[in-house]
């Protein structure tokens, strides 16, 4: 998106943020303010959302940061939140509040060990599925950047993690058709459990592009 920016001086995105501008396009939740220092970041039980929930079929990318302190590094408290330390993209948004599990959507998750794609409804989350990471080669993927790219057409979910090759097939960890009372439409977004996560470059395009 950003070469085709560039050499077109066009844009076919629905969205793109760099962040260059702070959180101007992003409608917060859980948080009044959201630091953006190349990336926009996300504190532990929040969100950002982005977009219009008119949207149907697209194509939703971004890079993600997820931390964890450094061995010498004070470990944050969390109360008594439950499971693993985790961030990534939300889709299909709809009604969202400030309440962590306040929204109807899909979420796709890393753990630097599993990649979950999950739904939220009536103030609940489910694990839809999930992808074995350390199936990978690189051993961790926390404290480095990972691409996330989702492609949800109708009840159809793909879900590519760090693509890196060319042919659209590689890459490829989710392919799932949620047949129980599908999300259709709806904005984007970004959240985060148990850290805060950096965000980049996210950007939205129709699914036919």
């Amino acid at each position: 998106e950003i070469c085709r920016r560039y050499v077109t001086g066009k844009s076919q995105a629905l969205l793109f943020d760099c962040f260059e501008s702070g959180d101007k396009a992003w409608k917060l939740y859980g948080t009044k303010h959201m630091r953006s220092n190349h990336g926009m970041e996300v504190p532990h039980k929040t969100k950002a959302v982005a977009g219009d929930p008119k949207w149907t079929d697209y194509l939703l990318e971004g890079r993600v940061l997820v931390t964890i302190p450094w061995k010498k590094e004070p470990k944050p408290q969390y109360g008594d939140a439950e499971g693993p330390t985790s961030a990534g993209l939300l889709f299909r948004v709809n009604k969202p509040g400030d309440d962590y599990q306040q929204l109807r959507g899909y979420s796709i998750t890393h753990t630097g060990k599993q990649l979950v794609l999950g739904k939220f409804e009536n103030k609940s989350w489910k694990e839809l599925v999930s992808y074995d990471l350390t199936r990978l080669e690189t051993k961790s993927r926390l404290n480095e950047w990972s691409m996330i790219r989702v492609e949800a057409k109708g009840p159809r979910i793909r879900v590519w993690f760090n693509r890196t090759h060319g042919d659209p097939q590689r890459g490829l960890r989710i392919d799932y058709a949620d047949q129980d009372n599908p999300i259709l439409s709806g904005a984007i977004g970004l959240t985060s459990f148990k850290t805060t996560a950096v965000f980049d470059d996210i950007v939205v395009l129709p699914a036919d592009e």
